[in-house]
């Protein structure tokens, strides 16, 4: 059997195993790790420059070059500058962010401008040289975990920075069901399922699913979370309950020192760990301004205090994801803890609470979202263990977030709702609009929101050039379908049943196709830096990303089903 890489590519580390002769193992990494910081630095040039830094070696140094030290990038993925959410991860980061002319937002480090997807790219690349030299070959076909909130554009962006790393993307699956397939309560005895509720609190993002497991496969049954959550929340909340004790006591305001911060949340993060089993830690606090270094004491019960309203969100994505399955806490049979951050004993604590039961501990926890993404890939290569079909996923999945498309007014309207089991599609019969319509939009979002402008734009679907003909003279029966693995994909038929060529959907966000060719080949030619050198703050390589960006074409009518008659 080929080698096949599964990969947890998570906000704060990232790690990957590999299904090869019928068995799972972890890579392993230098010192026998078994993840790396998602952590990417570029050198500057007065210190030698050189090829970016990856992992450990990229943490080592992000003290003394936090504006060219890369972290959290997973939470960039597939999102534009002015979003909401990049918004707020700017405040929280060291190293600048800037727009492309799409609008997509883009690392700068010195005058190169870096896309996410490049970013993220450094650190799959790492993983699969890693698993390359453990196994002693080549590794070209990976599955990818994802959270299940994420939308389209986050997807494809993940799977393209699979690509530049020079890995094709079987398939995606998310995080919830690669833990349960990883952690060993996979698969159920002949005739017997049972019903699972997996908490995954990550580096950067809290996702809870209800899952039914079963003697051949897992269903999700529902899903609850939240993207923005996770440990850096977390580490943040003490950096900033340490700077505030240093403004309170009339020290220096350490908030515009970059390095003094990057220490700071460096040994933040290492008390919060301790204090997993320890009731009081002391965090060593760094020299700021000619003060000497100090220590900050902290207990486990303010920690919990100061966080509890994100432990309280947790809960309400536990809530979610049960109302989804439509499961009362009584159905509950087991719970599963994932994510390094589920080490806090508060949250084990109010879990118990909320579930009626204490969760069941994994051994090697962290390692078990990366061991279930390596057996979805044999099970879809038709070599896994407990699969007899070729070619067959061992997880059906559910739209974590709606697709829709805007209607008059600027109304959000559902085609495929929050919960449908994927694959999904909707059908429907399309007309013109206006006489001599020669192509019809279809603008489609993502989210939950009511109004159109209050989610996400994923893609417009452009279908034309048709011929000039009266209003409704041109019927097309229309087909907008997802599996969850990326960008939705469309196609369109006459009445007769000949299918339309003239289909494209034009993502709203994300690398052009040759952006991303031209980045992995810069990367298999051992190129030091692939990012855009700017000028005056302009990404000087997007003009590409007008093929790929959104926005109706001009002239065309945009699909509104109130107006087509649909």
């Amino acid at each position: 059997m080929t080698p096949l890489l599964g990969i947890d590519f998570g906000t704060s580390t990232a790690r990957a195993a590999v299904a090869a002769d019928r068995e799972l193992k972890m890579v392993t990494h230098a010192g026998g790790g078994l993840s790396i910081p998602a952590v990417v630095a570029f050198p500057p040039a007065a210190s030698g420059g050189g090829p970016p830094l990856v992992g450990n070696a990229a943490a080592a140094v992000s003290a003394r070059h936090p504006e060219r030290t890369v972290v959290a990038i997973k939470r960039l993925l597939g999102r534009r500058l002015d979003s909401p959410e990049v918004k707020h991860h700017r405040q929280t980061v060291p190293y600048d962010l800037v727009a492309a002319r799409s609008g997509d937002v883009r690392v700068r480090v010195g005058r190169r401008h870096h896309a996410p997807q490049d970013v993220a790219g450094y650190v799959i690349g790492a993983l699969r040289s890693a698993a390359e030299r453990q196994f002693g070959g080549p590794i070209t076909e990976a599955v990818v975990a994802v959270p299940a909130l994420f939308n389209d554009l986050e997807r494809q962006a993940i799977r393209d920075a699979a690509r530049i790393a020079g890995l094709n993307v079987m398939g995606l699956v998310t995080e919830s069901a690669a833990a349960v397939l990883g952690s060993g309560v996979f698969p159920t005895r002949k005739g017997q399922e049972r019903k699972t509720l997996v908490y995954h609190l990550g580096g950067g993002s809290c996702e809870v699913a209800a899952v039914v497991v079963g003697p051949a496969g897992i269903e999700v049954a529902g899903n609850g979370g939240d993207g923005f959550l996770g440990g850096e929340d977390f580490d943040h909340r003490l950096v900033g309950l340490i700077v505030e004790e240093f403004l309170r006591n009339g020290g220096p305001d350490p908030r515009h020192d970059r390095g003094f911060l990057a220490r700071l949340k460096g040994a933040v993060e290492d008390a919060k760990i301790q204090l997993s089993t320890a009731e009081a830690v002391d965090v060593h606090v760094p020299a700021l301004a000619g003060l000497r270094p100090g220590l900050f004491r902290l207990d486990r019960e303010r920690l919990e205090t100061l966080v509890q309203d994100l432990l309280d969100r947790t809960v309400w994505a536990c809530e979610a994801a049960l109302r989804e399955a439509k499961w009362s806490v009584a159905d509950i049979e087991a719970v599963l803890l994932v994510g390094g951050q589920t080490r806090m004993p508060r949250i084990r604590a109010q879990l118990t609470e909320v579930c009626g039961r204490p969760p069941f501990d994994v051994p090697a926890g962290e390692a078990v979202v990366a061991l279930g993404a390596a057996q979805q890939a044999a099970a879809l290569a038709g070599g896994g263990r407990r699969l007899r079909s070729k070619g067959r996923s061992l997880v059906t999945e559910k739209m974590g977030l709606s697709l829709g498309i805007e209607t008059a007014g600027g109304v959000f309207t559902r085609l495929i709702p929050h919960g449908t089991p994927l694959p999904a599609a909707w059908t429907q019969t399309v007309a013109t609009s206006v006489d001599g319509q020669t192509q019809i939009v279809i603008h489609l979002l993502q989210g939950e929101r009511e109004m159109a402008a209050d989610n996400e734009s994923v893609a417009h679907v452009q279908i034309g050039p048709l011929p000039g003909r009266p209003r409704g003279e041109i019927q097309l029966e229309v087909e907008i379908g997802t599996n969850g693995g990326g960008l939705p994909t469309a196609t369109a038929r006459w009445p007769d049943g000949a299918e339309l060529k003239q289909v494209r959907v034009r993502p709203s966000a994300g690398l052009a196709e040759n952006e991303i060719a031209a980045l992995a080949a810069a990367r298999n030619g051992g190129a030091p830096l692939a990012g855009v050198v700017g000028a005056d703050g302009a990404d000087e390589g997007s003009a590409a990303l007008g093929d790929a960006g959104g926005g109706d074409a001009t002239g065309v009518e945009v699909f509104d089903p109130t107006l087509a008659g649909g």
